[in-house]
């Protein structure tokens, strides 16, 4: 799967996002080659505290988790972890950067700020993350989900980001409403974040976030 996205035409009103990646068992300038000028990505050795960093990425040994790591910001705001699982066949911390980064900081349909996908990481600290790339994403991203998600685990969700990365000078807006929906009925109490941000290429991609408290 290779996401590539259209220039950036403003800056967003707080700047561009520091992102770290630890640099041990993960290729930075390539992390960093992918995303553009969308964020300004850093190598991180020391993956305690990321200090200058808003948000750190750790790819784990089993290479289909990645941890992520939100500084603190303030005292109602202190560290937090969660360790994202992907159940798709695609890189993990590629997959979850996306997933999390591109919303916020991409040009799109449906936007949506950096400190609304912050709420969602911090609502739990573990995750579920499936992505599919083809011509029904969406379908077939929310099939994945459901087959990796049993219906008695869906009551403990507490936050799901939805995406869908829309190719650009396509339709998208049918394709936000399907999932939508979905995702009310997939986790109907749980705090949501749905967005489109606008890619390169002719293959939409779908993406869905679970986090679980525990």
């Amino acid at each position: 799967m290779t996401i590539s996205f259209p220039p950036r035409y403003l800056e967003k009103e707080h700047g561009i996002v520091a992102v770290g990646v630890v640099t041990e068992n993960v290729d930075v300038e390539f992390v960093a080659g992918i995303f553009g000028d969308l964020v300004d990505v850093r190598p991180v050795s020391d993956y305690d505290g990321g200090a200058g960093c808003d948000v750190v990425f750790r790819q784990c040994e089993n290479r289909q988790e990645a941890e992520v790591l939100l500084p603190a910001c303030n005292s109602r705001q202190p560290e937090h972890r969660i360790l994202i699982s992907l159940v798709s066949p695609y890189p993990a911390l590629e997959s979850v950067a996306h997933a999390l980064l591109v919303p916020a900081f991409s040009p799109g349909g449906i936007g949506v700020d950096w400190e609304d996908v912050c709420l969602i990481l911090r609502s739990g600290k573990r995750g579920v993350l499936a992505v599919v790339e083809s011509g029904e994403a969406v379908t077939d991203t929310l099939k994945l989900a459901e087959s990796v998600l049993p219906k008695e685990d869906r009551t403990q969700i507490s936050g799901v980001m939805a995406v869908v990365f829309a190719p650009q000078g396509t339709g998208w807006m049918e394709s936000v409403r399907q999932l939508g929906r979905a995702v009310e009925t997939l986790a109907p109490d749980a705090g949501r974040v749905l967005a489109a941000p606008v890619i390169l290429g002719d293959t939409p991609i779908c993406a869905v976030l679970a986090v679980f408290p525990e």
